[in-house]
């Protein structure tokens, strides 16, 4: 998470577009890994995946 803090500290001070592309770059990787971890075998819905995400 630290890391995670400091990526996005740089980005800040680069500029807003930045910070913009950081959080799109992020959220797909934040669906990608719930799709691949949770949900490529028994290819559920994002509404079971997000579920098994939060039992974790």
């Amino acid at each position: 998470m630290t890391e995670f803090r400091t990526r996005l500290a740089a980005r800040v001070a680069v500029g807003q577009g930045a910070v913009e592309t950081h959080w799109h770059v992020a959220l797909l990787r934040i669906v990608r890994r719930c799709r691949r971890d949770n949900c490529a075998v028994s290819r559920a819905s994002d509404e079971s995946c997000r579920a098994a995400n939060l039992a974790k």
